[in-house]
Order: structure tokens, then C-alpha cells, then sequence
């Protein structure tokens, strides 16, 4: 039936991010970064929510929004992006619709927020890392930065491998060209 099938497929999903999720994680435990990220892995999403350094605004959104994208990226994770509706995210929020409408135009920009917030943190990673001489140590950086990040902010990113294909298609090149630019500059 379509509801076995649609489970499937976001069964499937859930999988492979949580296998990017746990490769990431398990390479910065074999990188050496024990020291530095066992009480930041064991944090959860909240906890890392009330470090803004940790998890910076996406560019041209009000401050009030993080909420907003910390229960959309939830629920996007939960329910599938499609599934998700502003009605059940205002509810979630124990906010109304045009409350919610107020500070977003949809779930369009929701969700390019959310991407653009992953994006950001990688790009702010890298840049902290290239001040590092040593390349290696440079590397250990990036990874064991990288893990902790994605393991606090779990459901943004398993928007982010899992929702991709609902970015119109502008955005899912820019966001692949930023992607690209983040591999590249982990390469040097």
C-alpha cells in the first residue's frame, strides 16, 4: 500500500542518516578527539539549543525563529517534510497559524533555514580549522567538530541528507555548490 511504502522509504531515510550520523562519530573517536567530544557528544539537541555560538542563526532570520526551526527540523525528521504541515507546526509551537505566518513566509524557507544553519556551521568549522598549521591536527579538528555538531543537532541533519530533493531546484544547487566548496577546502 502507499502508507507501507512511504513508511519504507522514510525508514529508510532515518537509516542513512543515522549511518552518516554514527560514521562521523565513530571517526572521531578512532581521530582521537575522546577528550574534546564525549561530553559534547552526550549532549542532547536541547542542550546544544542554548549555546548560540554552537548553533548560529541562519542569515535574515529573526532571532525568534530558532524555535521555529528547532521543532521544524524535529518534525520534518518525525513526519517527512511533505507531512509536516504550518498547522501542526504552529500547534507543536502552542502558537497560531498566522502567529507562524508572521515570522515565515512557509515551510519553504523552514526548511532552506535549516539547511542554510548546516551549511553555516560547516563553513565555520572549516574556517576555525584553517588556522590550525598542523594538517593533521587541522583534520582531527574538522572531523571531531563536525561529529559533535551533527550529533547535537541530529534531526537538522538528518533533514538536511534526507530532505534535499524538496529544495526547489536553485537551491539545491547552491546548496551542492556549497557543499562542494566545504570538500574542497577540507581537501587543502
Amino acid at each position: 500500500s502507499t502508507i507501507a511504502g512511504m513508511e519504507g522509504a522514510w525508514s529508510r531515510n532515518l537509516w542513512d542518516a543515522d549511518r552518516i550520523q554514527w560514521q562521523r562519530i565513530r571517526a572521531a573517536v578512532r581521530g582521537g578527539c575522546l577528550g574534546l567530544g564525549l561530553r559534547e557528544l552526550s549532549m542532547t539537541q536541547e542542550d546544544s539549543m542554548a549555546q548560540k555560538d554552537a548553533n548560529p542563526r541562519a542569515p535574515g532570520m529573526p532571532a525568534g525563529l530558532d524555535a521555529v526551526l528547532d521543532t521544524a527540523a524535529s518534525m520534518f525528521q518525525e513526519r517527512g517534510y511533505r507531512n509536516t504541515t504550518m498547522h501542526d507546526l504552529a500547534h507543536r509551537l502552542g502558537i497560531t497559524k498566522p502567529t507562524l505566518y508572521a515570522r515565515t513566509t512557509g515551510k519553504m524557507e523552514i526548511l532552506g533555514a535549516i539547511f542554510e544553519r548546516v551549511l553555516n556551521d560547516l563553513d565555520r568549522i572549516l574556517a576555525e580549522a584553517t588556522d590550525i598549521e598542523d594538517p593533521r591536527m587541522a583534520l582531527e579538528y574538522i572531523v571531531c567538530h563536525q561529529a559533535i555538531h551533527s550529533a547535537q543537532l541530529r534531526s537538522y541533519y538528518q533533514v538536511f541528507y534526507g530532505d534535499q530533493r524538496e529544495l526547489p531546484d536553485d537551491l539545491q544547487q547552491r546548496n551542492r555548490s556549497r557543499s562542494r566548496q566545504y570538500m574542497e577546502g577540507v581537501r587543502v
